[in-house]
């Protein structure tokens, strides 16, 4: 994998008819560049891993991002996944991981890679970061072994629903206590990693919170593991599955329809970065730093501002 940003890269344009700003581009580029660090490392402990849901449908849909989407979500399976937490201190510079429980993060088999916390205008990570001051990342899915008897599987099922209730009512009821969020968290993990050991009798894996609550697929079948191939993204390449395995995950998670293009159907609201500009905006106003002063290099910032009403000096 390996991907280069040439100043034309970062041009605003109109894809699909949707408008990609400068700042977009700078965030796409930002998340790469943190998928690369994370791919060093997955390579030099031997992990698999694959573009998933809306990275995967722009990986086969349109050679690069979904112009109206803004994160990376990949899938991992449990034991590779397993070895990579163990070595997350590996990543270089200042990666945060938040898993499980957070105020910001709801855990759902899901683990976040951010570069940095919050915003950053330290000169080496804007460097980096193809001057994008906002916290950018990826989106582990963890797939987790389905247990082959019915008896096994059902039994499974309900015992990670009942953990999940137990979970949303803490949300609810007692929605800072972190400690218990936690808790509760962590035995939804270990009931899902329940059959790792029996990897071998398996034939698929599951997000265990989809498969659970929808008593249904999407699956990922265990053979499909040693298929990944690298596909076309941007202007590098990007981990994912051949086309005919592309079809059959999709059709799963995403619909029949998946090739046809829906615009604003992202699960957060777009953009994911607009928290961290109005941030950005009011560590600059305080620090008496005038938007309209910025150097060139972040003058886009100013035109992100404007472009959803926030209001600056």
């Amino acid at each position: 994998m390996r991907f280069t940003f040439d100043d034309n890269f970062f041009l605003p344009e109109k894809r699909e008819g949707f408008l990609v700003t400068e700042c977009m581009k700078r965030y796409w580029a930002a998340s790469l560049i943190c998928l690369l660090d994370f791919n060093e490392l997955c390579e030099k402990y031997s992990l698999r891993w694959a573009a998933a849901y809306g990275t995967l449908l722009g990986t086969v849909r349109h050679k690069g991002f979904i112009p109206w989407d803004d994160d990376i979500d990949i899938l991992m399976p449990r034991e590779d996944f397993d070895i990579f937490f163990e070595n997350r201190n590996e990543l270089p510079g200042n990666y945060e991981v938040d898993k499980f429980e957070s105020k910001r993060h709801l855990y759902g088999g899901t683990m976040v890679i951010n570069n940095h916390a919050g915003i950053s205008f330290d000169e080496a990570i804007l460097s980096k970061f193809c001057f994008c001051p906002f916290r950018a990342g990826i989106d582990i899915y963890v797939f987790d072994y389905i247990p082959e008897s019915k008896s096994a599987d059902d039994r499974w099922r309900l015992d990670i629903l009942m953990a999940l209730k137990e979970l949303q009512t803490a949300r609810e009821m007692d929605g800072d206590n972190m400690e218990k969020r936690f808790e509760l968290s962590k035995r939804c993990e270990e009931i899902s990693r329940r059959f790792a050991s029996r990897r071998d009798e398996s034939t698929e894996l599951c997000r265990f919170v989809t498969y659970a609550q929808w008593n249904s697929r999407p699956v990922l079948k265990k053979e499909w593991l040693s298929s990944i191939t690298d596909l076309p993204f941007e202007n590098g390449t990007m981990k994912a599955f051949p086309f005919d395995i592309c079809d059959e995950f999709l059709s799963c998670t995403m619909g029949s329809d998946w090739r046809t293009p829906i615009k604003n159907r992202a699960a957060h609201n777009y953009p994911l970065y607009k928290e961290d500009l109005r941030m950005a905006v009011c560590f600059l106003n305080e620090g008496g730093i005038s938007m309209k002063a910025l150097p060139p290099f972040l003058s886009y910032l100013r035109t992100e501002a404007d472009l959803y009403n926030i209001a600056y000096t």
